[in-house]
């Protein structure tokens, strides 16, 4: 009796494996993968996909690499610095590709960075731009998602848009001039719509507000105002801070009612805070 039951214990034992831990195809689901099994879709401990719905949570999104990525917690290893010239810049997709692209813009120059599925940017191309009589303004003008750039130039706005997967110019307006028929200097430029621009202008050594409207009749509607004039009286372009100035509108893009509000700081340090209706 006592040697049957021996049999029977030593035949219900097995001995098991070591599995090496941290490595893709152990079977384990250990931290950094997303998966470890024969799957289709589990490739590298990894999910494949082509679609968001492809991939395993809603946190997750389908890279245009091909797998499922989710935020992390911690930026990844930098890559390869490259030259890249630039005064200002933007990270947007001109092509289309799900990758990020970077412009920039330099007193004489666009240069752009092609981003590629590995974060990288081997890809340059940059070509001349008109001379420039102000910093550029960034924003999507046509309405493709993508960001456009525009230029202040001497001879008036000249924009650059993306609608074809690479930035082009779009034809250059006139110059634009003010009621006593002097052209108007641009000193800083946003857009604050698809067809609107707004920033400051110097006339006749004062600093006015303006806003632009493009394609309501043949010439562009501009409306002017002195800002803060109760308070600040008249400001000379060498009164205002230009890197604090800001102007954003307040009603949708699409708005009947327009209200864009303005903020910057003088050089005496006293702040301006108006907006504008129209």
């Amino acid at each position: 009796m006592k040697l049957a039951l021996l049999l029977v214990v030593t035949a219900a034992c097995t001995d098991f494996t070591d599995v090496t831990r941290s490595v893709c195809g152990n079977g384990l689901l250990e931290l950094g993968e997303d998966c470890d099994t024969e799957a289709a879709r589990c490739v590298r401990c990894a999910v494949t996909c082509d679609g968001p719905s492809d991939c395993p949570a809603g946190e997750y999104t389908c890279g245009n690499d091909g797998f499922c990525h989710a935020p992390g917690g911690q930026l990844a290893e930098p890559s390869a610095p490259v030259t890249f010239q630039a005064d200002d810049l933007r990270v947007t997709d001109l092509d289309r590709d799900g990758a990020g692209d970077v412009v920039g813009v330099s007193k004489t120059s666009i240069i752009v960075r092609k981003g590629d599925a590995t974060g990288a940017l081997a890809t340059q191309a940059s070509f001349v731009t008109p001379a420039q009589s102000g910093p550029p303004a960034f924003g999507d003008l046509d309405g493709d998602g993508s960001i456009d750039v525009t230029l202040a130039t001497p001879d008036g706005i000249v924009s650059f848009t993306s609608r074809f997967g690479t930035l082009s110019p779009v034809a250059i307006e006139a110059p634009i001039f003010a009621e006593d028929g002097q052209v108007l200097n641009f000193l800083r430029l946003f857009p604050i719509g698809k067809v609107e621009l707004g920033g400051l202008i110097e006339v006749g050594g004062v600093v006015q507000l303006v806003t632009i409207v493009f394609g309501l009749g043949p010439e562009p509607r501009i409306d002017t105002v002195l800002p803060c004039a109760t308070d600040l009286g008249v400001i000379s372009p060498d009164d205002i801070a230009l890197p604090t100035f800001d102007l954003y509108r307040v009603t949708a893009a699409n708005a009947f009612d327009r209200e864009v509000v303005v903020a910057f700081q003088t050089t005496s340090g006293k702040i301006c805070v108006t907006s504008v209706h129209g």
